[in-house]
């Protein structure tokens, strides 16, 4: 199955003022207006047009077989605001076959999701997801 290229379904997602005030709050953060940066990371991944189980299921696997976050990185282009509207795109940019100790053989999928408010770009979010291949080898 070749994902590398494929754009996942395009969705949106709303900052409310709250759900700032709690970022804050979460990471012992004075709450301001400006929204945290790893608001950014709860955005793109509540905001693409997919559900968590499906991203899994399209990578061919399921969300109950254990495929884990291995990184995560984001990039603010510009400053996030509360009590906005963002629309988050994402695409599959590697898969790379790894076999491990503790899991057996996997695959190592990235996945770029770009954060928009209006048409500037916001925040890129760089997901690096595990996904067990129980009985699979070789690489892909």
């Amino acid at each position: 199955m070749d994902l590398v290229g494929r754009e996942l379904p395009a969705g949106s997602v709303r900052l409310e003022p709250y759900q700032n005030w709690l970022l804050h709050d979460a990471f012992y953060a004075t709450p301001e207006p400006e929204p945290h940066p790893v608001a950014a990371f709860i955005l793109a991944n509540r905001g693409i047009g997919i559900s968590l189980a499906d991203l899994f299921t399209l990578f061919g696997s399921d969300i109950n077989d254990g495929p884990l976050l291995a990184e995560s990185g984001i990039e603010l282009h510009r400053p996030l605001a509360e009590d906005a509207e963002y629309q988050v795109r994402g695409e599959v940019t590697a898969v790379e076959r790894r076999q491990s100790r503790r899991i057996g053989p996997f695959d190592r999928i990235t996945c770029r999701f770009d954060v928009y408010q209006g048409d500037e770009l916001a925040a890129t979010v760089t997901n690096v997801f595990a996904v067990p291949r129980p009985g699979e080898e070789g690489t892909q």
